[in-house]
C-alpha cells in the first residue's frame, strides 16, 4: 500500500513540474533551487504518503469497529 501511494505522489508532483507550476500540498515548487529539489520533493513525498496510509488506517479501524 505505502509503494503505492508513494509511486502516485510521485507521479503527481512530476506533472506539476512538467505544467511548471507550485502543487497546492507542495509536491512540487518550481521556485525550488535545482540542488534542493529531489530533497524536497522526497521529503514532501514521505510526509503525503504517512497521512494517507495513517488516514486509510483510521478508516478502516473504524469500519472494523461498527
Amino acid at each position: 500500500m505505502q509503494g503505492t501511494e508513494t509511486r502516485a505522489y510521485t507521479n503527481e508532483s512530476y506533472v506539476f513540474q512538467g505544467a511548471g507550476v507550485r502543487s497546492v500540498n507542495q509536491l512540487w515548487n518550481p521556485s525550488w533551487a535545482a540542488a534542493d529539489a529531489e530533497a524536497l520533493r522526497s521529503k514532501a513525498v514521505s510526509q503525503w504518503v504517512k497521512e494517507s496510509v495513517d488516514d486509510m488506517k483510521a478508516q478502516a479501524a473504524k469500519q472494523g469497529a461498527k
